[in-house]
């Protein structure tokens, strides 16, 4: 699958926050803010966002978590024309500006914990995601399961998870593809499995908080549907965060996703002046989309605020 930017990293991101496992945090309000932003301008214009934004509402024993955001890629291509009524001219010249959106995904994730144990919780919860270029119109999962805290400490932290998930999928055509491509696909829904791990180590000075400076964060995600044992699905996030101070940081990160079962387009045929052949019961020639991307991406991370 050809991705026209590096921006869908920020889609997937957010799996590292809604994965299975999390740590503990301190009773309160949380809420981070995650931004990307690219701009070019000149003979061609592009303008790039990716936007991501997570909210926690901590209690005693339980919390509920919002995880949201959106990515867009616009572009606009200059053309020239020149108009006039014959060779001596003169000649009136005009541009044109198309403006085309080459890459856009939104998600939204839920989820509820209860602690059993101060290790132990269970959880519910609820994904959307839709990514066009990935062939996603709408993919939806509802995901119920347990977390453990395998270690909690100021530098390490580090939690796994197992859950039963619902899946209910629908695919579309990416943008561009012509009047002459169509899905080969059904509408994929089902039951299915869940594992994930979050895991955080901080290294580097340490700030007033007595916090290290630095961290490296790695979140996993992997979903198998149990009755399409081809579908299996994974998403892995990992970066490395510098606080610039309290407020404030950097962020680089690299993102594999991973669909073993991506949407397959079927190619309707042509002939050398451009007509429909007539295939009558001959099956259309299919080809499937990528099952890899990876993507890298520099963004701003804002703390807003934690534990009020």
């Amino acid at each position: 699958m050809n991705r026209a930017s590096a921006l869908l990293v920020v889609a997937a991101a957010a799996v590292a926050s809604a994965a299975s496992a999390q740590e503990n945090k301190d009773p309160g309000w949380h809420a981070k803010v995650i931004g990307n932003f690219a701009s070019t301008s000149g003979n061609s214009e592009a303008s790039t966002l990716g936007l991501s934004v997570d909210l926690a509402r901590v209690f005693h024993r339980s919390d509920v978590s919002l995880s949201a955001g959106a990515l867009r890629q616009s572009n606009t291509r200059f053309s020239f024309a020149a108009t006039g009524a014959g060779a001596a001219g003169p000649f009136t010249v005009s541009q044109a500006a198309i403006n085309e959106v080459s890459s856009e995904a939104y998600f939204a994730r839920l989820k509820g914990r209860y602690r059993f144990r101060e290790r132990l919780a269970g959880y519910l919860g609820g994904d959307f995601e839709r990514d066009v270029p990935a062939g996603i119109d709408s993919r939806t999962i509802g995901v119920a399961g347990a977390d453990y805290l395998v270690a909690d400490r100021d530098e390490l932290k580090f939690s796994v998870g197992a859950g039963v998930t619902v899946t209910s999928e629908t695919q579309v055509v990416p943008a561009g593809q012509g009047a002459n491509v169509g899905l080969a696909g059904v509408v994929e829904s089902g039951l299915g499995a869940r594992f994930a791990w979050n895991f955080e180590y901080g290294f580097g000075a340490r700030g007033d908080d007595g916090k290290a400076g630095s961290r490296f964060t790695s979140g996993l995600v992997v979903d198998q549907d149990l009755e399409n044992t081809d579908d299996l699905r994974v998403n892995a996030v990992h970066a490395v965060e510098v606080a610039i101070n309290r407020t404030f940081g950097l962020r680089l990160g690299v993102t594999v996703r991973f669909d073993n079962d991506p949407p397959v387009l079927a190619l309707r045929p042509v002939d050398a002046a451009g007509q429909a052949i007539e295939m009558g019961a001959s099956p259309l020639p299919v080809v499937a989309l990528e099952k890899t991307d990876t993507a890298f991406t520099a963004g701003l991370t804002v703390k807003l605020f934690a534990a009020r």
